[in-house]
Protein backbone atom coordinates (compact mmCIF):
# COMPACT_ATOMS: atom_id res chain seq x y z
CA UNK A 1 0.00 0.00 0.00
CA UNK A 2 0.55 3.78 -0.44
CA UNK A 3 2.59 5.48 2.45
CA UNK A 4 0.68 8.46 1.59
CA UNK A 5 -2.86 5.80 1.85
CA UNK A 6 -2.31 4.70 5.09
CA UNK A 7 -1.31 8.28 6.23
CA UNK A 8 -4.77 9.33 5.31
CA UNK A 9 -7.27 6.50 6.90
CA UNK A 10 -8.97 7.97 9.71
CA UNK A 11 -7.55 7.00 13.12
CA UNK A 12 -8.94 3.69 14.55
CA UNK A 13 -10.22 3.84 18.29
CA UNK A 14 -8.92 1.66 20.63
CA UNK A 15 -11.57 0.47 23.22
CA UNK A 16 -10.73 2.41 26.33
CA UNK A 17 -11.43 6.04 23.88
CA UNK A 18 -15.11 4.76 23.24
CA UNK A 19 -16.09 3.80 27.11
CA UNK A 20 -13.89 6.89 27.98
CA UNK A 21 -16.82 8.67 25.21
CA UNK A 22 -19.52 7.42 26.49
CA UNK A 23 -19.25 7.85 29.86
CA UNK A 24 -18.53 11.53 29.49
CA UNK A 25 -21.96 11.38 27.26
CA UNK A 26 -23.51 9.84 29.67
CA UNK A 27 -22.43 12.67 32.43
CA UNK A 28 -23.43 15.93 29.89
CA UNK A 29 -27.06 14.02 29.36
CA UNK A 30 -27.45 13.92 32.98
CA UNK A 31 -26.88 17.33 33.86
CA UNK A 32 -29.04 17.97 30.73
CA UNK A 33 -31.65 15.66 32.20
CA UNK A 34 -31.96 17.44 36.22
CA UNK A 35 -31.73 21.01 34.19
CA UNK A 36 -34.94 19.75 32.37
CA UNK A 37 -36.56 18.52 35.52
CA UNK A 38 -40.26 20.56 36.26
CA UNK A 39 -38.13 23.52 38.77
CA UNK A 40 -35.38 22.81 37.32
CA UNK A 41 -32.05 22.29 39.06
CA UNK A 42 -31.20 25.45 40.63
CA UNK A 43 -27.31 24.61 40.71
CA UNK A 44 -27.16 23.98 44.72
CA UNK A 45 -24.70 20.97 43.82
CA UNK A 46 -21.86 21.38 41.78
CA UNK A 47 -19.88 18.19 40.53
CA UNK A 48 -17.24 19.07 42.66
CA UNK A 49 -19.86 19.10 45.59
CA UNK A 50 -21.82 15.74 44.40
CA UNK A 51 -18.61 14.06 44.38
CA UNK A 52 -17.69 15.03 47.79
CA UNK A 53 -21.20 13.78 49.79
CA UNK A 54 -20.03 10.61 50.21
CA UNK A 55 -19.82 7.36 49.06
CA UNK A 56 -23.01 6.26 46.65
CA UNK A 57 -25.12 3.98 47.90
CA UNK A 58 -24.37 0.04 47.96
CA UNK A 59 -26.06 -2.57 48.91
CA UNK A 60 -24.47 -3.79 52.13
CA UNK A 61 -23.67 -0.53 53.26
CA UNK A 62 -25.69 1.77 55.37
CA UNK A 63 -27.95 4.23 53.42
CA UNK A 64 -27.03 7.53 53.63
CA UNK A 65 -28.99 9.82 55.58
CA UNK A 66 -31.26 12.33 54.71
CA UNK A 67 -33.52 15.09 56.16
CA UNK A 68 -36.73 15.93 54.03
CA UNK A 69 -39.77 18.16 54.38
CA UNK A 70 -43.08 15.77 54.06
CA UNK A 71 -46.38 17.20 52.84
CA UNK A 72 -47.87 18.38 56.00
CA UNK A 73 -44.55 20.56 56.87
CA UNK A 74 -43.17 18.15 59.19
CA UNK A 75 -39.90 16.64 58.43
CA UNK A 76 -38.62 13.21 58.27
CA UNK A 77 -35.14 12.02 58.76
CA UNK A 78 -34.33 8.94 57.56
CA UNK A 79 -32.46 7.60 60.75
CA UNK A 80 -35.87 8.58 62.55
CA UNK A 81 -36.78 5.12 61.24
CA UNK A 82 -34.31 2.78 62.16
CA UNK A 83 -35.58 -0.21 63.37
CA UNK A 84 -38.17 -0.95 61.04
CA UNK A 85 -37.80 -1.79 57.43
CA UNK A 86 -37.89 1.38 54.99
CA UNK A 87 -38.88 1.51 51.15
CA UNK A 88 -36.87 4.35 49.48
CA UNK A 89 -38.74 5.93 46.57
CA UNK A 90 -37.38 8.52 44.88
CA UNK A 91 -39.81 9.56 41.79
CA UNK A 92 -41.74 12.64 40.39
CA UNK A 93 -45.31 12.86 39.41
CA UNK A 94 -44.64 14.16 35.98
CA UNK A 95 -42.54 10.40 35.25
CA UNK A 96 -45.27 8.17 33.31
CA UNK A 97 -43.81 4.74 34.94
CA UNK A 98 -43.87 6.62 38.30
CA UNK A 99 -47.82 7.18 38.11
CA UNK A 100 -48.02 3.43 37.07
CA UNK A 101 -46.73 1.91 39.67
CA UNK A 102 -47.96 4.65 42.69
CA UNK A 103 -51.40 2.18 43.19
CA UNK A 104 -49.44 -0.95 43.66
CA UNK A 105 -46.53 0.87 46.29
CA UNK A 106 -50.16 2.01 48.30
CA UNK A 107 -51.57 -1.38 47.84
CA UNK A 108 -48.13 -3.15 49.39
CA UNK A 109 -47.89 -0.70 52.00
CA UNK A 110 -51.44 -1.32 53.03
CA UNK A 111 -50.75 -5.48 52.93
CA UNK A 112 -47.16 -4.64 54.66
CA UNK A 113 -47.42 -1.50 57.34
CA UNK A 114 -48.72 -3.86 60.23
CA UNK A 115 -45.21 -5.51 59.89
CA UNK A 116 -43.55 -2.22 60.57
CA UNK A 117 -43.11 -1.27 56.98
CA UNK A 118 -42.21 2.70 56.44
CA UNK A 119 -42.96 3.56 52.28
CA UNK A 120 -41.57 6.96 51.91
CA UNK A 121 -42.09 8.33 48.57
CA UNK A 122 -39.63 11.13 48.08
CA UNK A 123 -40.61 13.43 44.96
CA UNK A 124 -37.51 15.10 43.28
CA UNK A 125 -37.17 18.40 42.13
CA UNK A 126 -41.31 19.33 41.92
CA UNK A 127 -43.38 21.98 43.95
CA UNK A 128 -45.42 21.18 46.60
CA UNK A 129 -48.92 22.09 45.47
CA UNK A 130 -48.28 19.69 42.22
CA UNK A 131 -47.06 17.01 44.72
CA UNK A 132 -50.16 17.47 46.95
CA UNK A 133 -53.12 17.66 43.86
CA UNK A 134 -51.03 14.43 42.76
CA UNK A 135 -51.32 12.52 46.28
CA UNK A 136 -54.92 13.46 46.91
CA UNK A 137 -56.09 12.60 42.84
CA UNK A 138 -54.47 9.15 43.37
CA UNK A 139 -54.74 8.66 46.75
CA UNK A 140 -51.26 7.70 48.56
CA UNK A 141 -51.47 7.27 52.36
CA UNK A 142 -47.82 6.56 52.59
CA UNK A 143 -45.51 9.24 53.65
CA UNK A 144 -44.62 11.40 50.71
CA UNK A 145 -41.82 13.98 50.65
CA UNK A 146 -40.13 16.70 49.05
CA UNK A 147 -36.87 16.72 47.65
CA UNK A 148 -36.85 20.48 46.10
CA UNK A 149 -33.20 21.08 45.91
CA UNK A 150 -32.07 17.42 44.62
CA UNK A 151 -30.43 17.08 47.89
CA UNK A 152 -31.34 13.21 48.12
CA UNK A 153 -31.17 12.42 44.41
CA UNK A 154 -27.54 14.12 44.57
CA UNK A 155 -27.09 11.48 47.58
CA UNK A 156 -28.39 8.75 45.97
CA UNK A 157 -27.10 9.31 42.47
CA UNK A 158 -29.86 9.42 41.25
CA UNK A 159 -29.93 8.39 37.22
CA UNK A 160 -33.44 7.50 36.35
CA UNK A 161 -37.11 7.28 37.76
CA UNK A 162 -38.58 5.87 39.60
CA UNK A 163 -35.44 4.56 41.89
CA UNK A 164 -36.22 2.12 44.56
CA UNK A 165 -33.73 1.62 47.65
CA UNK A 166 -34.97 -1.24 50.04
CA UNK A 167 -33.60 -0.82 53.47
CA UNK A 168 -33.70 -3.34 56.01
CA UNK A 169 -34.10 -2.61 60.34
CA UNK A 170 -30.32 -1.76 61.17
CA UNK A 171 -30.05 0.76 58.17
CA UNK A 172 -28.41 -1.22 55.49
CA UNK A 173 -29.42 -1.40 52.07
CA UNK A 174 -30.46 -4.64 50.78
CA UNK A 175 -31.41 -3.21 47.49
CA UNK A 176 -31.36 -0.45 45.07
CA UNK A 177 -33.36 -0.64 41.79
CA UNK A 178 -33.64 1.86 39.10
CA UNK A 179 -36.75 1.48 37.08
CA UNK A 180 -40.57 0.38 37.27
CA UNK A 181 -41.48 -2.47 39.24
CA UNK A 182 -44.24 -4.97 38.71
CA UNK A 183 -46.90 -5.85 41.87
CA UNK A 184 -44.89 -9.49 41.90
CA UNK A 185 -41.88 -7.85 41.81
CA UNK A 186 -42.23 -5.61 44.61
CA UNK A 187 -43.41 -8.45 46.84
CA UNK A 188 -40.38 -10.06 46.27
CA UNK A 189 -38.21 -7.13 47.12
CA UNK A 190 -40.43 -6.86 50.53
CA UNK A 191 -40.27 -10.33 51.65
CA UNK A 192 -36.32 -11.32 50.36
CA UNK A 193 -34.67 -8.55 50.48
CA UNK A 194 -36.29 -7.06 53.82
CA UNK A 195 -37.84 -10.32 55.36
CA UNK A 196 -41.49 -9.25 55.51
Amino acid sequence: ADPAEVRERPPRFRRRDIVVGLAIAVGVLAVAFFAELPGGYDGDFTPYEIANLGPAPKVGQPAPDFRVVALDGDFYTLSDFLGRPVWLNLWATWCPPCRAENPDIEEMYQEYRDQGLVVLGVSVAEQESTVRDYVERVGLSYDIALDWDNAVASRYRLVGFPTHVFIDPQGIVKEYRVGGLSESGMRKMLEDRLGL
